[in-house]
């Protein structure tokens, strides 16, 4: 595991991650690792009230591998904030991840809510594997601002994320996409299908 000892200048500095199970919280612990501030959020309280404890137990995996410094620990897990509403998680952030269940209607229906709470520069992204942003995002005002960023699980181990825009994202977003994941370790591929 690899972090760039240079950030690129994405303009990002804050992400949010709605979805903490078998993935979200994963790549909420791969944001802070890398030093970004990572507001969480998901529907289950029970879900929510084990994010720290299973983000902890990564990261003392990591220690035990050698991979982070004990010294690490304390300040990853600081920069993971939960949120107790998606609004409140999703305020102030430049790029939101959702890795919520593979539910087409489900992911429509939080891409349109987003789009309401959040501010017009925020990057949308899909940790989908099942479904095109096209199809998850259809029903955005503005899918100029959406793609897909698919992990593989585990997602804190696994290096690759695919970065997979429609035909109407914007270049400047895949762009941005693509740095940031690579600011946080991650080799991004971008697929243009």
């Amino acid at each position: 595991m690899t972090l760039n000892t240079m950030k690129q200048d994405t303009g990002i500095s804050r992400v949010a991650v709605l979805g903490l199970g078998t993935m979200g919280h994963g790549i909420a612990q791969t944001f802070a690792l890398a030093g970004y501030e990572v507001a969480c959020f998901d529907e289950s309280a029970s879900t929510r009230g084990s994010l720290t404890e299973r983000v902890s137990a990564n990261l003392a995996a990591f220690v035990a591998a050698g991979l982070v410094a004990p010294q690490q620990i304390e300040p990853t897990l600081a920069r993971v904030h939960l949120a107790d509403t998606e609004a409140e998680a999703v305020a102030g952030v430049q790029f939101v991840t959702e890795a919520v269940p593979e539910d087409l209607e489900v992911k429509r229906t939080l891409f349109s809510r987003l789009e309401q709470i959040t501010s017009a520069e925020t990057i949308l992204a899909s940790n989908s594997s099942s479904f095109p942003i096209s199809q998850s995002g259809s029903l955005l005002q503005h899918p100029e601002r959406a793609l897909v960023t698919h992990w593989f699980n585990p997602p804190h181990l696994t290096p690759v994320v695919e970065v997979v825009p429609s035909p109407r994202t914007n270049e400047r977003v895949v762009a941005t996409t693509l740095r940031l994941l690579q600011d946080i370790g991650k080799l991004p591929i971008h697929l243009r299908r």
